[in-house]
């Protein structure tokens, strides 16, 4: 992933054309090097929120209980966001190259890029690295989504422990589920960005509060109600929006907030209601 991005990225900044900040300076859209860009802060903070994700992620529990001691699993915690933010900066400045130099986009900004940059076996290496970032994502979640389906809710719906080759077969099952509910949303959507928007609106107005008070002891009435209304929230208000798309197809959503606002807000009303005093 590393070793792909970074070969990308020497080969723009050398490039006798597209080489240097300056080729970048003059030829990308003027919100490139802005902040917010060409968003409004309310979608910034969207995603703001949809990186909390992090901390009701079962992959990020799996993993840090992993460790053998609290100092290893800080240690790793801590490495672990400097390599994600040298990533991200090499992923989002390779995105700014693809704006500087590609006119159109015909299949993704990376690929079109690859083509026109890369050599051939250069090329090859970069469609790996894109590969090991897609497949680290697939395993990582199908095979902890599959045994939250088939081992978690059982043990949590009938309140008795699974073991044995009981488990193993529910886990399959759950691993149909998960590759099933994971094609219909890739066929549904053009591009990942979409994807991670729409589930976490949902997903943190429904989990976000919920689980972070857990850490410090606090306990709720009717914690099934805390999660579905605001979803339901969540719901109604993406519903409205789509029904109400501009003449891009962008949807046109009440006083301009996104769905996850309302959901949010309704979960922290019912943080106070629901309390255990």
């Amino acid at each position: 992933m590393f070793l792909g991005f970074g070969l990308m990225l020497y080969s723009l900044f050398t490039h006798p054309i597209y080489g240097g900040i300056d080729f970048i300076k003059s030829n990308t859209p003027d919100y490139a090097f802005k902040i917010p860009g060409n968003f409004n802060w309310t979608f910034v903070f969207v995603w703001g929120f949809i990186a909390l994700i992090t901390f009701i992620d079962p992959g990020f529990y799996q993993r840090s209980f992993a460790g053998n001691s609290l100092k290893t699993v800080k240690k790793g915690i801590l490495i672990s966001i400097i390599f994600w933010i040298i990533f991200d900066f090499m992923t989002v400045f390779t995105g700014i190259y693809a704006s500087a130099i590609l006119t159109g986009v015909e299949t993704s900004p990376y690929l079109d890029l690859a083509d026109k940059i890369l050599s051939p076996i250069a090329k090859g290496f970069f469609i790996v690295s894109l590969m090991a970032i897609v497949m680290s994502t697939i395993d990582s979640f199908s095979f902890i989504s599959a045994i939250t389906i088939g081992k978690d809710l059982p043990e949590i719906l009938y309140k008795k422990s699974l073991e044995g080759k009981h488990v193993i077969n529910l886990t399959r099952i759950g691993l149909f589920i998960t590759a099933f509910i994971s094609i219909i949303i890739s066929l549904n959507f053009s591009n990942a960005i979409d994807i991670w928007y729409m589930v976490g609106s949902f997903a943190v107005p429904a989990l976000l509060i919920p689980m972070v008070s857990l850490f410090y002891g606090v306990r709720f009435r009717h914690p099934v109600m805390l999660m579905l209304i605001p979803v339901l929230a969540t719901s109604i208000w993406f519903l409205l929006g789509m029904f109400n798309k501009d003449s891009f197809g962008y949807p046109q959503y009440i006083l301009h907030l996104d769905p996850m606002y309302p959901g949010l807000f309704m979960s922290c009303i019912l943080f106070f209601i629901f309390r255990r005093r």
